[in-house]
């Protein structure tokens, strides 16, 4: 993915660090965590913040593997999953150690299920064969699988998401090396191919809404992969140097505002299960958050750009994976309080993943920062600004 000077000399994108994205990501987990506590029945549309979430993934992962093969002229495969399990494993270790300790202690008590959406004291507890389905089905990658048939939902249902995460991650970068191996001009062809293929498969999934039609839309792999192949084809245009171009058209900025005003109208407006969500508003909401992160990326939005580096949102955007992981569960133990859980739930939350960031995350980073830097085969291309060592 590159462009071509006057001189002919080849010129790529390098991906450096960006503020707003951390930033992206804190108002993306403050979105899941009103969906997920609801405060006064409000954030319904809370869910589209893990769309955003999968958005910037495909972008960032995409980046990275476009970034790398244009320095050295390959893919580092088990450097790019070394990366991927420094960053992502110690602190889901820590935080299913955690919990199958409460699990063996608390199993048995009504509030340790009370998941939100659900009535309070619904269940009597959690049978431990069910508790250990949720931690297996995490560590084995297959959790939203085991969600459709509500084998893993209660009460750590939310790694389904990371789940569809680490299923992108282990084929993906295989697909992008093995159509740049062979036929590099048709990467973006086949993105496009599999994103249309993927938003397609929503309403032939939903069978009406009914039963399993309706979690198959939500949680399976194969509907909701468009958000992060929208992701990756934001990444090849920017990569390439189109997106350089079509920022100068004057309509650009109006369709980030549009995309913007579409996020607010999903996160106030649309209702948790609707037929709107699943017959078409994933698809549109995935296409305004790819838009989003383009726009961030070009550094085309300074507005947007200065609202999103504001230092709490780029704190909670920093710690968003621990706050990802904690806030459903402390959503479910306090959700007897009722409207009140939301005070300690949150607290607890972001004390969580503040120690989790001290404890694991942090240390992990700098192991993984080791293995992110490679300096340029003789044949690469000269890079555009922001020009810096990719960061992922």
């Amino acid at each position: 993915m590159s462009s071509t000077t006057a001189n002919g000399e080849t010129t790529f994108h390098l991906l450096g660090y960006n503020r707003a994205f951390d930033g992206l990501r804190g108002l993306a987990v403050l979105m899941v965590i009103g969906y997920h506590f609801r405060p006064a029945g409000l954030f319904m549309g809370g869910w589209m913040g893990v769309d955003l979430f999968f958005a910037l993934s495909g972008f960032l992962i995409t980046a990275l593997l476009l970034n790398e093969r244009a320095m050295t002229g390959t893919v580092g495969l088990a450097r790019f999953h070394l990366r991927r399990a420094l960053r992502l494993q110690p602190a889901l270790w820590l935080f299913l150690l955690v919990w199958t300790a409460a699990l063996l202690a608390f199993g048995d008590r009504s509030w340790f299920s009370t998941v939100p959406g659900f009535p309070v004291g619904h269940n009597s507890g959690v049978p431990l064969r069910v508790g250990l389905t949720g931690v297996w089905t995490t560590l084995a990658e297959v959790n939203n699988w085991a969600s459709i048939r509500h084998a893993a939902l209660p009460p750590i249902g939310h790694m389904w998401s990371l789940s569809i995460e680490e299923q992108f991650y282990l084929v993906w970068p295989l697909a992008v090396l093995a159509v740049m191996r062979l036929r590099p001009q048709y990467l973006l062809q086949a993105t496009v191919a599999l994103t249309v293929v993927s938003a397609l498969l929503c309403p032939l999934r939903w069978h009406g809404g009914a039963g399993a039609g309706a979690d198959h839309v939500y949680f399976g792999t194969d509907t909701r992969s468009q958000a992060l192949l929208l992701g990756a084809l934001a990444a090849q245009l920017w990569a390439s140097g189109r997106l350089d171009r079509w920022a100068g058209w004057v309509g650009w900025k109006s369709l980030h505002r549009l995309a913007w005003v579409g996020v607010v109208a999903v996160l106030l407006c649309c209702q948790d299960r609707s037929a709107f969500r699943d017959l078409g508003g994933f698809t549109f909401i995935d296409a305004c958050s790819a838009l989003v992160v383009a726009t961030l990326a070009l550094r085309a939005a300074p507005r947007a750009g200065r609202v999103l580096s504001w230092r709490p949102l780029v704190y909670a955007g920093k710690r968003s994976y621990a706050i990802y992981l904690w806030n459903y569960v402390f959503a479910t133990w306090f959700h007897p309080l009722g409207a009140w859980s939301v005070i300690p739930g949150v607290a607890a939350t972001f004390i969580a993943a503040e120690l989790s960031w001290r404890l694991v995350e942090s240390r992990a980073l700098g192991l993984k920062d080791r293995f992110s830097a490679l300096a340029p085969s003789s044949g690469a291309g000269r890079p555009r600004s922001p020009a810096a060592v990719p960061v992922g």
